[in-house]
């Protein structure tokens, strides 16, 4: 097993949230020297009333007690306290895992617990945490025992990481919606397109921007990394999450915009990255199509609204919220709309085509002004939920009709948009 010392360059991103940190950060850095404080208690001795079980693994027959300022980490005959630990293991339960994470064919127990509070503009607070491998027991001349430890904290991933690693964030030329992260080894350039602003570079992420008060997206000023958590998968596999934050021009709170996820696993008692494992995951709110993939061929699909006007007193077109099936086989269809609830039923018809969606009124009906601040076009693309595929939206007359066009961030097979929600003033 390794320290978290060294990185192994060999990157596959597979194809997303830095957390702010509060004001009162705890400046004790509980993680970074958890095994500096220990004491050895040698082979177990009759408990006393005060020790307290915090937490087991029953499996493996470890356990964690509090007892009078300090914690006992117990196995079969083995006992040894860590004080370090106390206010760690006072705050929060640990998690303890016990599994095979040195693949060297026998298990380990894990440790994570909490270290430092961060916290959310929302006022949510959320923690650091660290990860502890006990590897079995060693003996000392003595014949006195003590727990194998190996200890990641809460910063010790940032040296070897940026020294082996490059990231970069910016925002697209040709869409601000997209906000473009790249990661490369130390040695590799960053390429960029001149028009575009797209990089050709092979591990590149797409993220959507925050929007300013005025509906358009906000400009990105700057990025960074910062707080990052242990977890264990579903697998078994120890997993680290570096969060991402990203900061706007004119807007005061930074977003999460997502994570640098990788696998970590324990080689000749170090903790190291498991190599083709690193990437960088888009939260789910800011999750978007890579704007590289476009449509191959345009397409049109008409539908047309047989219905009649919802009210003739109010012509003010400003709540539109709507799912659509678009026509499969055949490129116009009529349907009628009067079950829905909103205002999509003083709309004569609705055209869509690869990059675009345009909903025209009936006559006498105008979309309001009022409401273009307010728009989106969602679609279920990929593993996805359904997300957000608009761009810019403008009200315009077209041969005399009075007609709303979404545009799309990019253009898009029609396989993609089978099912979309058009959502208007909502």
């Amino acid at each position: 097993m390794k320290y978290f010392l060294r990185v192994i360059v060999v990157l596959l991103v597979a194809t997303s949230v830095i957390f702010v940190f509060s004001n009162n950060y705890r400046k004790s850095k509980i993680a970074d020297s958890i095994v500096l404080t220990t004491q050895k208690i040698g082979e177990a001795t009759e408990k006393a009333d005060t020790r307290i079980l915090v937490a087991e693994n029953e499996e493996s027959g470890y356990k964690l007690y509090k007892d009078n300022g300090t914690v006992i980490l117990c196995k079969d005959d083995v006992e040894q306290s860590f004080d370090i630990w106390y206010p760690s293991v006072s705050s929060h339960t640990p998690e303890l895992y016990y599994n095979d994470f040195d693949d060297d064919g026998e298990k380990e127990l894990l440790i994570i617990m909490i270290s430092n509070s961060i916290s959310y503009y929302s006022g949510k607070t959320d923690y650091f945490n660290a990860a502890v491998l006990v590897d079995g027991v060693k003996e000392s001349d003595d014949s006195s025992k003590e727990f194998i430890t190996i200890t990641a904290g809460v910063d010790s991933w940032k040296a070897p990481f940026t020294s082996a690693i490059k990231c970069e964030m910016n925002q697209l030329i040709s869409c601000d919606k997209y906000i473009q992260f790249v990661m490369d080894d130390v040695s590799s350039e960053f390429v960029y397109d001149e028009a575009t602003g797209i990089s050709s570079n092979k591990y590149v992420y797409y993220a959507r921007a925050l929007k300013n008060g005025n509906g358009s997206y906000a400009q990105l000023e700057r990025w960074q990394k910062g707080a990052c958590k242990y977890s264990v998968s579903d697998d078994g596999k120890i997993k680290l999450d570096i969060t991402v934050l990203a900061y706007y021009k004119d807007i005061a709170k930074p977003q999460i915009l997502g994570c640098i996820d990788m696998t970590m696993h324990t080689v000749k008692d170090k903790f190291d990255i498991v190599p083709k494992s690193i990437s960088f995951i888009a939260d789910d709110a800011y999750f978007c199509s890579d704007p590289r993939v476009s449509a191959t061929e345009g397409w049109t699909k008409v539908i047309k609204n047989s219905a009649q006007p919802a009210s003739v007193q109010d012509t003010d077109i400003d709540w539109i919220d709507a799912e659509l099936s678009l026509p499969n086989g055949y490129n116009q269809t009529t349907v009628s709309f009067a079950g829905m609830t909103s205002e999509i039923k003083n709309v004569d018809r609705i055209e869509i085509n690869e990059g675009a969606l345009t909903l025209y009124a009936k006559e006498g009906y105008a979309f309001s002004n009022r409401a273009l601040s307010s728009y989106s076009v969602t679609a279920k693309i990929g593993p996805k939920e359904s997300y957000d595929i608009s761009y810019s939206c403008k009200i315009d007359s077209i041969n005399g009709e009075n007609a709303l066009t979404v545009y799309f961030d990019k253009t898009y097979n029609f396989e993609d948009l089978k099912s979309i929600t058009v959502k208007y003033g909502v």
